[in-house]
Formats: C-alpha cells, sequence, structure tokens
C-alpha cells in the first residue's frame, strides 16, 4: 500500500495514469479479484476532509481519474514532479459499460449493488440490452446471457449471493464513500467467490439504464458533464460547490510542493 498524506490526497493516491484500452485489458485478464474505484474532485474533496477515507483509496488497486478536473489538477502538480500527469479522464460509466459487455461476453454473470429502483430496468449496452433482474423475486439465482442481477443491501446475505451468483463481475453503487468501503469490507468473500472485478460506480448505473440521460458529446469533451447532471438533477448544486474546494485544495497543494522544493 502507497504512503498517503490525510492532508495531500491529490499527490499521495496513485492514480491510473495510462489509457481506458489498457485498463479494460488488465480488469479482464487477471485471475484474482481487482477493485477499482473512479474518484473525481468531489470525491478528492471528501477525502481531504475524511482521512479514512483517503486510506480506504489507498487500498483500492485501480483509482481512475472521472473528472476533467482531476486531469487539469495532475497537469499543475507533475511540473513539479509530485504527481504524474494524468493523459485523460476516464469516465466511470464508460468502463463500467465496457466491463458489462465483456463479462456477459465471457459467460460469467454480473451483480449490481445497491442503487435506486433498477429492477426491471435494462442496461443498454453495445447494441444490446440487458435486463436488470431483482434477486429479491428470483427462485434461484440464475441469469441468462442477457441478464444482470441487481441486490439491494437491505435484505438477505451477501454471502448467500454471491456463492450462488459467482459473478464476474460485482458494480457497486452505494456513493462514496460507502461503495468504497463495501467492497473492502467484503473482499474475503468476493476473493472466494472468484469475482473477478469490484468496481465503484456511482451514478454510472442510472446513466446507462436509461433513468439520467448522458451529457451531449460535445459537452462531455469540454469537461462539462457535471453541468449537464446540475441541469437535470438541481439538487446537486450544494454537492458541485465542492469544486470551489477542490480548486482550493490544488492551491494548497501547490504551495505546500512549492514551500518544500
Amino acid at each position: 500500500m502507497s504512503h498517503v498524506t490525510a492532508n495531500q490526497p491529490l499527490t499521495s493516491l496513485p492514480f491510473f495514469s495510462r489509457s481506458m484500452d489498457e485498463l479494460v485489458i488488465e480488469l479482464t485478464t487477471g485471475g484474482k479479484l481487482q477493485t477499482v474505484a473512479t474518484p473525481n474532485p468531489e470525491q478528492i474533496v471528501l477525502a481531504y476532509s475524511n482521512h479514512e477515507f483517503t486510506q480506504i483509496l489507498s487500498q483500492i488497486d485501480y483509482l481512475v481519474p472521472d473528472g476533467m478536473g482531476l486531469v487539469l489538477a495532475s497537469h499543475l502538480l507533475a511540473k513539479q514532479n509530485k504527481m504524474t500527469s494524468l493523459p485523460a479522464r476516464i469516465p466511470g460509466v464508460e468502463l463500467a459499460s465496457v466491463l458489462i459487455k465483456r463479462y456477459l461476453e465471457f459467460g460469467q454473470p454480473i451483480l449490481i449493488v445497491g442503487g435506486r429502483a433498477y429492477a426491471g430496468l435494462y442496461l443498454a449496452i453495445a447494441g444490446r440490452m440487458v435486463e436488470i433482474l431483482d434477486v429479491a423475486a428470483m427462485k434461484e439465482v440464475r441469469p441468462s446471457q442477457n441478464q444482470a442481477v441487481y441486490w439491494s443491501p437491505n435484505f438477505t446475505d451477501v454471502t448467500q449471493i454471491l456463492t450462488e451468483l459467482k459473478p464476474g463481475l460485482v458494480l457497486v453503487a452505494l456513493g462514496a464513500p460507502h461503495q468504497e468501503e463495501w467492497i473492502l469490507r467484503q473482499k474475503m468473500i468476493l476473493e472466494r467467490s472468484q469475482v473477478k472485478v469490484a468496481m465503484a460506480v456511482g451514478g454510472a448505473i442510472d446513466i446507462l439504464a436509461g433513468k439520467i440521460k448522458r451529457a451531449p458529446r460535445w459537452m462531455r469533451n469540454l469537461g462539462l458533464e457535471w453541468l449537464w447532471r446540475l441541469i437535470q438533477e438541481p439538487w446537486r448544486l450544494k454537492r458541485q460547490l465542492q469544486l470551489i474546494k477542490f480548486v482550493e485544495i490544488v492551491f494548497k497543494e501547490l504551495a505546500i510542493e512549492s514551500k518544500n522544493s
């Protein structure tokens, strides 16, 4: 585990700094459990004030930069040789979509943990519709190749679900920091159930299931996907104000590094 500093989450956390294609290869060819989180600026702000969350993130195998703010901050901090410059943002929704497609092609079940009212919806994955089944309504956990299983932590023992289903991919939609915490807490049973990838996905399933419309590509290219979500969900305003705090954190880390150099 890398050394992490409570007041310097940006420069002390090991973010994945290569392409999404390389990441997908690593996540679909490994033989053991690999854990994935997709931090954005809002989560870095949380880590800045919550050292326990920083430590949780440091134990995740892959920290994927899901936020243009992280990429821009990395360019600034890389000039002081204190952080690797991140080449591009890797949207969690796109990574989740690719992994779902790959693991279904492998014939391995998909388990969705948490989220809101996914049962009966369909995931739009590369031109195919993947039905989401509610495990509470299933007599036996045996989905077909075009089905994923949704499980709510509010009922049923996760050990039983994982043992019966043996999913190749587990997508955890509990929101930060709960989803990352859940992955680490359940790591042993995930390994025993031969899960290959456990990924914290936040609201990615909402988009893939059509509950939330994704931003137009031009807005994504400009790093304005956060603004599109805010327009659709005005209640996010308080959360988006965390971007101001993120900017403050970046400049504070720059000042710390300048002072120490």
